[in-house]
């Protein structure tokens, strides 16, 4: 741990189960996510207070997919600081939340995302370890290890950059496997649509009836 810049003595870091994990995977053929990815910094909360983003928070993904709400921008949570472009990849970055991940699809026109996310973005002669990285963040070998690399206070532990792209993941390498996984892969590319997704875009749009309701204030709120 002395060889480290941050002289980190976490013993989430330094715990056996971990280190099990991590020796396990590095005896298999595998990569490092900084390998493949650079992390992107956060750009700010957006200056057009009138326009309509689809914002997308922690709480609104699920399976890779995000399901964004749409905001004016007044009303973009002062979280709201990143943008996306295609094929990025946002992974949770608070300890409670390290299995929340989706993949930007196709279509990012006004999309804001929350820093409660780690931007990634595929390094230009790396774009075919997409798969292999979708297929890590859905395993409990990636959670371990970005759970046991955040640092703070208990509950709302971050996982720092640097950390982050120290995660090892095995790479998927039998060509019958990939074939299977790949039109999943394109369809998260598409901007695969959910039922919620697609119903809040036929309300937005007039063509459901839409009953207007305020949002909880917080995830307290019982009703």
């Amino acid at each position: 741990m002395l060889e480290r810049a941050d002289l980190s003595i976490d013993p989430k870091r330094w715990c056996e189960r971990v280190a099990k994990v991590r020796k396990k995977i590095a005896k298999l053929d595998h990569f490092s996510l900084g390998e493949v990815v650079d992390v992107i910094p956060v750009i700010g909360h957006p200056d057009e207070q009138s326009k309509i983003y689809r914002y997308v928070d922690i709480e609104s993904t699920a399976d890779g997919v995000a399901m964004p709400a749409l905001l004016r921008g007044w009303e973009l949570p002062d979280r709201g600081k990143h943008r996306a472009t295609p094929g990025e990849i946002f992974v949770g970055k608070v300890w409670s939340s390290v299995g929340k991940w989706f993949v930007a699809g196709a279509d990012c026109t006004d999309v804001v995302v929350t820093n409660g996310f780690h931007r990634l973005r595929l390094k230009e002669d790396k774009t075919d370890f997409l798969l292999d990285i979708i297929v890590g963040l859905n395993t409990e070998a990636y959670r371990i290890q970005a759970r046991a690399y955040a640092t703070g206070s208990d509950g709302l532990a971050d996982l720092p950059e640097l950390s982050l792209t120290e995660i090892v993941l095995p790479a998927v390498t039998k060509k019958k496997t990939r074939a299977a996984l790949q039109p999943m892969v394109d369809a998260l590319l598409a901007g695969r649509s959910t039922v919620a997704s697609v119903v809040s875009g036929l309300q937005a749009a007039g063509d459901l009836a839409d009953v207007e309701v305020t949002p909880r204030s917080s995830h307290v709120v019982q009703v």
